[in-house]
């Protein structure tokens, strides 16, 4: 399948050129073909394309964290949870990438197969989740009747997207299992009804033990939340 990247950028409501800058660094590793003589280096290659996919995926939550896109208390609690979400996930990956290719003195070296089932991590997470979720979360934005469309619309969207992308892929959200993250109760029309709102104030209190609180002139007096602590989380369902 034909992925591009630069259509990709042309229908996105929020400017992602510098987040797609590093996809090319993550294709060259996953396209390239391992053999045991050249083991080493592809291994190599693939570590600095999970860094790339890691920084991509903090260049858009920087990007998402925007005044025109988090505009009310319901948006930024959005974000957190979306930013909670995933950060879980890249732990996920870094758990694979240990127990894949990094291998320490005295262990024995992993093949061709973990080595490839490494690349399939990298090629879900940067198609399946990454791309799928931008794609199909500008083409609804685009197609949303709504006088007063603004981009806290796009974020809503783009929320339910990655809940239903992870929840497929097997990634924190089907673990929990608590309110926003299953996606069965949720689509396009509910994210901007009220019970969708109560749901969020009520994943958000159960997560972080606090209501929201705050209002509008408070949602960016603080810094973002910072990263979790990447422990106790789970394998991704690949295998």
């Amino acid at each position: 399948m034909d992925y591009s990247w630069v259509a990709l950028k042309g229908m996105c409501p929020v400017d992602i050129s510098e987040v797609i800058s590093y996809v090319d660094s993550i294709e060259i590793a996953i396209n390239k073909k391992g053999e045991d003589k050249n083991l080493d280096e592809l291994k190599e290659k693939l570590i600095i394309a999970s860094a790339n996919l890691e920084i991509m995926i903090t260049r858009l939550m920087s990007l998402l964290y925007d005044i025109e896109i988090i505009k009310t208390p319901i948006d930024k609690a959005i974000y957190d949870l979306l930013k909670d979400d995933l950060t879980g996930y890249m732990a996920i990956v870094d758990e694979k990438q240990k127990s894949c290719i990094e291998v320490f003195d005295g262990e024995s070296g992993s093949g061709i197969g973990r080595t490839s089932a490494f690349k399939k991590v990298l090629m879900v997470s940067l198609y399946g989740l990454i791309y799928h979720s931008l794609k199909t979360s500008s083409i609804e934005y685009m197609n949303l009747r709504k006088e007063d469309k603004g981009k806290n619309d796009f974020l809503r969207i783009f929320f339910l997207m990655m809940s239903i992308n992870l929840s497929t892929l097997g990634g924190l959200p089907r673990r929990k299992g608590t309110g926003l993250s299953t996606h069965k109760n949720m689509n396009i029309r509910s994210i901007f009804k009220k019970p969708f709102e109560e749901q969020v104030r009520e994943e958000y209190k159960e997560r972080y033990g606090q209501d929201l609180d705050f209002n509008e002139e408070e949602i960016f007096e603080e810094e973002p939340k910072e990263e979790i602590e990447r422990e106790g989380v789970g394998e991704l369902d690949y295998d």
